[in-house]
């Protein structure tokens, strides 16, 4: 996988130990959640641990009763791999949360239900992660490697078969999971399109309860690790002109000139480039038709509007976008604004819906959960 090493830079080092064992350190991740802030806390330990050629064991005890989401976890095994591969620690971990929660199913469909609270087998834990595609019932995990071949249309058309036939042997709906499959496709198509590194790609169903009433929980997660920011190159376009993007940027600009005005600590350029990237037809591709924001749009569209419940966000940097009712109705021109007026152009999003995080994620998640009515089956 590439550029997992970009999950430590930009983190500082600090000791967060907390026994006096000299051959052994225990760290104790005891919030209310277990999340990227948890995540962010043991990194910062082993770039602590890392500077001062500190490699005796360590010991991480998450004793949070809840999961936050799948993202974290895979965020989590994509950090032990690196550190286990790269720096032969030895690390032991336990997970003491909250059974009842959809969190820990997540958890046990995992490859970390594996060595919790055992000794891990490197050679056996580094195998598992670095299968290129893992599925069983109801998980399906495939690294979509960035390469010249797996950027054409053949490629993304097979990906899509596989995940409309994963869905549908786990009795997802024929409407349903053309449409998350075709969403899937498109977004892991953007994600390979402008990058250039890989991209992990976990869905995982498991049972779920709303009301009483048994439901089915689908969870995506896309996952890619990189510096650079959404919609970055997007400032080639604001900034020179000559570059030669397509007229469909013209309304990025329009936003900058007014919305740059605003900018302030709770909003900056990269909030705004991350929200201009979700525009209809907005593109970093010279001199093309432009299908920016394409598969988020569909989503946008259709997918919520098909579920009872959903949480769903994309986080890249310091700025994380929550998909959530009623910021999502979209405007005959195809553009969104995130504010009750829906208006990309003039208005800022709501501070709700666009928040940036006091860390930063050095690569993009997209993260799509959703509840279904329990009779999905056809």
């Amino acid at each position: 996988m590439k550029n997992i090493e970009c999950l430590f830079e930009g983190i500082p080092p600090i000791n967060h130990k907390k026994n006096k064992d000299i051959n052994k350190d225990k760290l104790i991740i005891n919030k209310k959640m277990f999340s990227s802030e948890s995540v962010f806390k043991i990194i910062e330990h082993f770039n602590w641990k890392i500077m001062h050629n500190n490699n005796v064991r360590v010991k991480i005890e998450v004793q949070c009763p809840i999961i936050g989401d799948d993202a974290t976890l895979i965020v989590f095994e994509s950090m032990l791999y690196y550190l286990i591969k790269n720096y032969n620690f030895d690390i032991q971990y336990t997970f003491k949360v909250n059974k009842n929660l959809v969190g820990y199913e997540l958890y046990k469909l995992s490859n970390l239900i594996k060595y919790d609270n055992k000794k891990i087998d490197k050679l056996d834990f580094m195998q598992n992660y670095e299968k290129n595609f893992d599925i069983s019932m109801h998980h399906y995990k495939k690294v979509c490697i960035n390469s010249k071949e797996n950027k054409k249309s053949e490629y993304l058309s097979l990906l899509y078969d596989d995940i409309c036939n994963f869905l549908k042997n786990n009795y997802i709906n024929q409407k349903y999971y053309e449409a998350l499959g075709e969403t899937i496709a498109e977004i892991m198509g953007n994600c390979l399109e402008h990058s250039d590194t890989d991209t992990i790609l976990d869905i995982k169903i498991t049972r779920s309860y709303k009301d009483n009433n048994e439901c089915k929980f689908v969870n995506v997660t896309v996952i890619s690790f990189t510096k650079e920011k959404f919609g970055e190159k997007l400032k080639q376009f604001i900034f020179n002109e000559e570059k030669g993007f397509n007229s469909s940027n013209e309304i990025v600009k329009d936003a900058y000139n007014i919305q740059s005005k605003k900018f302030n600590n709770n909003y900056s350029i990269d909030n705004f480039l991350m929200v201009s990237a979700f525009q209809k037809n907005v593109t970093t591709r010279k001199n093309s038709e432009g299908s920016g924001g394409k598969g988020l749009t569909r989503f946008i569209e259709t997918l919520i509007d098909l579920s009872i419940d959903d949480f769903c966000y994309v986080m890249n940097g310091n700025t994380i976008i929550f998909l959530k009712k009623p910021f999502l109705k979209l405007n005959e021109d195809g553009t969104i604004g995130f504010n009750t007026e829906n208006n990309y152009i003039e208005n800022l999003p709501n501070s709700q819906i666009v928040v940036n995080s006091n860390k930063c994620f050095n690569g993009t998640i997209h993260n799509l959960s959703f509840i279904l009515e329990g009779g999905q089956n056809e």
